[in-house]
């Protein structure tokens, strides 16, 4: 509980940017996607697998 099992740095443009985060050998389960920016600002997401 509680590990990080996936992380990147990437550079992105202005607009629309899409990433794509491996899922296909996490077992199932509950998962949190948090997206920080240089500036502070994060974005966080949950999902289901």
């Amino acid at each position: 509980m509680g590990q990080s099992i996936y992380a990147k740095d990437i550079t992105v443009s202005n607009g629309s940017n899409k990433i794509t985060v491996p899922s296909s050998e996490l077992k199932n389960g509950v998962y949190f996607i948090n997206i920080y920016s240089n500036k502070g600002s994060i974005v966080s997401r949950k999902f289901v697998k």
